[in-house]
């Protein structure tokens, strides 16, 4: 296998994690302003939960994001 060919696999993966994060993100959104709006009943503790846990999602597809424009700057590179 070569190097372009790992860059590559490596890409891929990252944009599914990426996906993965970006869908945690929305979901935890959601949840969060709609229980923290009285729209559903939620303790107060499990909306701070769910901020928390949004915020190092979008910290986390803020990393992976950073982490493909340097995948594609290696592959840009190669050609």
């Amino acid at each position: 296998m070569s190097k372009k060919d790992r860059l590559l696999d490596r890409l891929k993966s990252w944009h599914s994690h990426s996906d993965k994060a970006i869908t945690a993100f929305m979901a935890l959104a959601g949840f969060t302003f709609t229980s923290a709006g009285g729209v559903i009943a939620a303790p107060t503790w499990l909306i701070v939960l769910g901020a928390v846990i949004m915020v190092l999602c979008g910290f986390a597809f803020i990393f992976i994001q950073k982490k493909i424009a340097r995948l594609q700057k290696e592959l840009g590179e190669m050609k």
